[in-house]
This record gives structure tokens, sequence and C-alpha cells, in this order.
């Protein structure tokens, strides 16, 4: 075991075992919280030498507390989960009626008629599209071109859609010009 990895099992240990009261050899009857304070040396040994199977009673206790504690981890976590997601669910209600209210954006085109526009890359989108800010309205294509650059290409407007409050156009059958 090398020393990260002990590390990491005795901070674990700690973590999880802290109140556990040892029941033999020269700290029987100490926490090991307390024998870390006073002898962290005897915390390693037992990190890499400590084999409970001598010690049913022990194994079946630390099993019955590992258990606990996992199930609570699990429940905290499904709690934190569901805390989150209604959080970022008001987060975007809020976004999105704040950019109800200040958006200028409309849709561009008209559907499948192909056309020429130009516009400036303004954002660079997870899916690989970017979004082109043609005259304050919102255009998502597939480009190779950086934020900042403006471009002048002839494309086929497809769907228009409201994402968050804006209004966007996705374009397909893009030529650079």
């Amino acid at each position: 075991m090398n020393n990260l990895e002990l590390a990491q099992s005795a901070a674990e240990l700690l973590a999880n075992t802290q109140s556990l009261t040892v029941t033999f050899g020269k700290h029987a009857g100490k926490t090991l919280e307390q024998i870390a304070e006073e002898a962290p040396g005897y915390i390693r040994w037992f990190v890499e030498n400590f084999n409970p199977q001598p010690y049913p009673r022990m194994k079946a206790e630390t099993v019955e507390r590992n258990k606990a504690l996992r199930t609570e981890a699990v429940r905290r976590n499904i709690v934190m989960r569901e805390a989150a997601r209604a959080a970022k669910a008001e987060a975007e209600k809020l976004q999105t009626e704040f950019n109800q209210e200040t958006s200028t954006s409309e849709f561009i085109g008209e559907l499948k008629k192909r056309d020429t526009f130009t516009g400036t890359i303004v954002k660079e989108n997870r899916s690989g599209s970017v979004e082109v800010d043609i005259d304050g309205n919102i255009a998502l294509v597939y480009v190779g071109f950086e934020v900042g650059e403006t471009i002048t290409f002839k494309g086929t407007p497809v769907r228009h859609f409201e994402q968050m409050g804006i209004k966007k156009t996705y374009m397909n059958r893009l030529t650079i010009l």
C-alpha cells in the first residue's frame, strides 16, 4: 500500500469510525480519534495490519455500521440531488422570465427558404453548434469558426424555437460565402 492509499484509508477509517472504541491491545478503551492524536503511528499500523476475521463480533458491528453509513450517505445524496434539481429549475425559471422581458431576439427568415445572412458568432455550445447574432437575433448553426468572428453564409432556416425565453432559429445547409 503506497502512502497516498494509506492516507486515504486512514482518512476514511477516521471519518467513518472516530467514535469507535478499540477493545484490544495497549490502546483498549480509547477511540480511534484519541489514538490518532496520541499515537498516529499506531493508526498506520492498524490500517496496514488489522484483520477483522479473528474478531467476529467486531466484524459484525463494523459491517452493520458501514451498512448504516452507506444507507445514510445514499439518503443524503438523494436529498442533495433533489435540492440541486429544484434550485436549477428555479434558476432556469427566473432566467426565462428575465429573458422574456428583456430579449429582443426574433425568429430569422422563413422556414425552408434558403437565404443569405451575415452575423457574428457570439457563443459556442457544448453540442458543437455556435450561436450567430444576426442583427440582434440568434441563429444556431454548425460551423468551424471562433467566437467573435463575423461570417456571411447562405443557409436554410429549418426550425424556430424558444430557449429559456430567447427566440432562436436553427439553420442547416450552410455555405460560407
